[in-house]
């Protein structure tokens, strides 16, 4: 049985911080268009803009989305 008072919502990163810096959570493969040359999502919507490949950003999208369900499966049930 589920918690039906659970409230959840999924917000996508596909940008950093200046003061906190992400990576991706696909581990398909590398995202050069999305990352700098440290890993990490870019942290200026400009450069994501400039350079993001649209089908890495579609990957990252859905595995992010899948890491989200996979947690709330575990937390609820």
């Amino acid at each position: 049985m589920y918690k039906s008072s659970l409230n959840v919502g999924i917000h996508i990163t596909l940008t950093s911080h200046k003061s906190r810096y992400y990576k991706t959570v696909s581990k398909l493969k590398n995202f050069s268009s999305l990352t700098n040359e440290h890993g990490y999502f870019y942290d200026e919507g400009s450069d994501f803009e400039k350079n993001a490949n649209p089908d890495e950003v579609r990957i990252e999208v859905e595995a992010q989305i899948q890491s989200a369900i996979s947690f709330i499966t575990i937390a609820i049930f």
